[in-house]
């Protein structure tokens, strides 16, 4: 009797989460027997890969019938494994099962996030967490990387809110070399490190977020490391439009014009700024520490090492690594289906967050409506931007200053 009285107290702390895991492991279940796959990506994978399993480490000779591989080593890896298990990538249900554990896995690790901030957002926002059909689409019936890469995300940023944070480097670099995307989260990450340790240790981080990408892709770069770069980190890679969920209305000359993106990236870069002075400070005013100071006390901070070892609380780590990715969604240059799993289960945080909740559900179910929909259509991107834009700028009016050394923690 004790023994069991131990496991229900250990379990019913967590019995909202068990309870959605169940129900979603049932979910993705018939999903995966009642819904056909569809063949996308996965075959192209398993060529990409099986041609480093052959022995050609060159990157520019590593392709499949979608075109070449646009990944970095770790994405090798996985899917080389996957590869494997999966009968040479024959056994499709097999690879469905195993991307409903990482499903699940994903789905455990936000709402255990979501769980230490209830107070911000309430029980509504775990719940939400389940509600996306597109979500259920891209993890079980299509295969891609994306899921696998956010999955480590996820956990990198629950073992920022758990405080382990040389851990939590490890597996955001593991994150990193999976897919490019999670770039986007890079200086929320480093800004938080800074405020946690200090601002040596942050540059510490950020050298061995860059020793672990050669490391493992020692294989290639030792055989083609230009070829290497140019695969696995091309920034200037072209998207084709007829893809492109958030930007079909614009002409095509405009989509593919350098000008454009360059426009894009400079809005990104003002918009973390923008961030970082209005967000990331000590409540001061700007025109204070100007004054007092001639230099921004955030600047001041940064380049402090005396506040160390500060644990952080989670809503601090949580809405600045989520505003932070929602910022680079929005301008990003180009958001393929796939790509609505970056920031899915982020959306429920701003919907839940400071008032006119119902007003964010209805861009929470657009946003929903405009990854549905098939093929892109021109009104919903312009759409799209809207609910992000908005989304954005009621979060930002919810919050007026991050602390970066929280008087309690939780």
């Amino acid at each position: 009797m004790s023994s069991f009285g131990t496991i229900v107290r250990i379990l019913r702390p967590r019995a909202d989460i068990l309870g959605l895991l169940l129900v979603e492991l049932i979910v993705g279940i018939i999903i995966i027997e009642k819904r056909s796959y569809t063949e996308i990506d996965w075959i192209a994978y398993m060529q990409e890969v099986e041609g480093f399993l052959k022995g050609d480490w060159n990157y520019l000779n590593l392709k499949g019938d979608t075109g070449p591989l646009v990944y970095p080593a770790g994405f090798v890896y996985i899917y080389s494994a996957l590869y494997y298990i999966t009968d040479l990538g024959k056994n499709i249900k097999l690879g469905q099962q195993i991307f409903l554990g990482l499903y699940l896995l994903n789905l455990f690790t936000v709402l255990n996030i979501y769980k230490r901030i209830k107070n911000h957002t309430g029980i509504l926002a775990m719940v939400l967490c389940c509600l996306s059909y597109r979500v259920h689409s891209i993890f079980l019936l299509r295969l891609f990387n994306d899921p696998i890469a956010i999955t480590f995300m996820h956990l990198s940023i629950w073992l920022m809110i758990k405080n382990k944070w040389a851990l939590a480097i490890i597996v955001y670099s593991i994150a990193l070399s999976v897919k490019m995307n999670i770039l986007l989260y890079l200086p929320g990450v480093l800004l938080l490190l800074n405020w946690s340790k200090n601002y040596r240790l942050m540059v510490l981080a950020l050298l061995y977020i860059i020793v672990f990408q050669i490391i493992i892709a020692i294989p290639f770069l030792s055989v083609n490391p230009s070829g290497y770069l140019v695969r696995a980190f091309d920034f200037g890679r072209k998207f084709e439009m007829k893809w492109s969920v958030n930007m079909q209305f614009l002409p095509l000359d405009i989509f593919l014009s350098s000008k454009f993106h360059l426009l894009l990236l400079v809005s990104h870069v003002g918009c973390l700024i923008w961030f970082l002075i209005s967000k990331a400070s000590d409540g001061n005013t700007i025109k204070e520490r100007l004054q007092s100071l001639n230099l921004p006390s955030s600047v001041k901070e940064f380049i402090s090492p005396k506040n160390q070892n500060k644990t952080l609380d989670s809503f601090t780590i949580v809405f600045t690594l989520f505003t932070i990715n929602l910022i680079g969604i929005t301008f990003a240059r180009s958001l393929h289906y796939q790509f609505y799993s970056w920031y899915f289960y982020s959306l429920p945080f701003f919907v839940c967050l400071g008032t006119k909740t119902h007003v964010k559900l209805a861009c929470f179910i657009g946003i929903e409506s405009v990854f549905i929909a098939y093929p892109p259509h021109p009104t919903f991107s312009y759409f799209l931007h809207m609910f992000h834009l908005y989304l954005l700028s009621r979060t930002f009016l919810a919050v007026k200053k991050l602390t970066p050394y929280p008087h309690k923690t939780d």
